[in-house]
C-alpha cells in the first residue's frame, strides 16, 4: 500500500519490511544491482552471446524440501513447464541455441540423494548442466548472478527467486506467489494447478525480449 501511495518528501516507517508489492520500485532494484556488478564484477556460469538463449531453472530443495514440501514445486511441475518451454522455443524460434541450466542446493549429507532425484526426474530433458551447491546461493555469487543475466528464469516458490526476478531484465515464469508476480510484461504466469502457461503470451514475451536485448545485451552484466 505504501509503495502505491508514496509521496516524495515524506518519511514512512513500516513495522514489517516484507511487503507484497515491490513492482513500483522494481527499476530501483535493477539499477542498484547493475551498479553493484559494475563495481564488483561477477562471471556468469554459462556463455552469453547473440544467438544463445539461456534458461535458468531454480529448483528449491535444500533449505525447506524435507520439512516444508508445500513451499516448493515438485519435480513433475518443472518437467511439464520445461518441456513446454523447449517445445515453444523450438517451434517459434528455431534459430536460437537454447541452453537450460538447473540450479538447486542441498546439505552435504543430502547431496548424493539430490543428484539421484534430479537425474531420474530430468534425465529425459535436454538439460545443459545441473548446478548443485551445498548451500543457498549467496547474492554476490556467480550462481545468483547467472539467474539474473539469464534470458528466462523459471522460478520456484522462493523469495530468492523473486529477488532475482526483480533484479533481472530478462523473462520470468512463475506461479502466483506471496509477492506480486506481474510487475510488467517480462513476467509470465504459470497456472498453479495445471502447470501450464499461454504459449501465445510466451511467444510474444520472447519476441519483445529479443528486441530489448539488442539495446541492452546481457554481456554488459556478464
Amino acid at each position: 500500500r505504501i509503495r502505491e501511495e508514496f509521496k516524495p518528501g515524506i518519511l514512512y516507517l513500516v513495522d514489517h519490511g516484507d511487503l507484497f508489492n515491490h513492482c513500483p520500485s522494481n527499476f530501483l532494484w535493477t539499477e542498484q544491482y547493475i551498479a553493484t556488478r559494475k563495481a564488483q564484477p561477477v562471471q556468469a556460469r554459462f556463455p552469453i552471446g547473440e544467438g544463445v538463449f539461456n534458461i535458468v531453472v531454480h529448483v528449491r530443495r535444500g533449505d525447506v524440501y524435507s520439512t516444508h514440501a508445500d513451499r516448493v514445486h515438485d519435480n513433475a511441475f518443472f518437467v511439464k513447464v520445461i518441456s513446454a518451454v523447449h517445445q515453444a522455443l523450438h517451434e517459434h524460434f528455431p534459430e536460437l541455441s537454447v541452453q537450460t541450466h538447473m540450479f538447486s542446493s542441498a546439505h552435504p549429507r543430502s547431496m548424493s540423494r539430490l543428484k539421484i532425484d534430479l537425474s531420474r526426474s530430468f534425465g529425459g530433458l535436454n538439460i545443459t548442466k545441473m548446478h548443485l551447491d551445498q548451500a543457498t546461493t549467496p547474492m554476490g555469487s556467480s550462481g545468483f548472478h547467472s539467474w539474473i543475466v539469464s534470458d528466462l528464469l523459471i522460478m520456484d516458490r522462493s523469495r530468492f527467486s523473486h529477488l532475482a526476478g526483480l533484479f533481472s531484465r530478462g523473462l520470468k515464469m512463475t506461479t502466483p506467489f506471496r509477492y506480486s508476480t506481474s510487475c510488467d510484461d517480462t513476467w509470465i504466469s504459470i497456472d498453479d494447478e495445471t502447470s501450464t502457461f499461454s504459449v501465445d503470451k510466451f511467444k510474444s514475451a520472447v519476441e519483445r525480449h529479443l528486441e530489448r536485448r539488442r539495446d541492452f545485451p546481457p554481456q554488459l552484466l556478464k
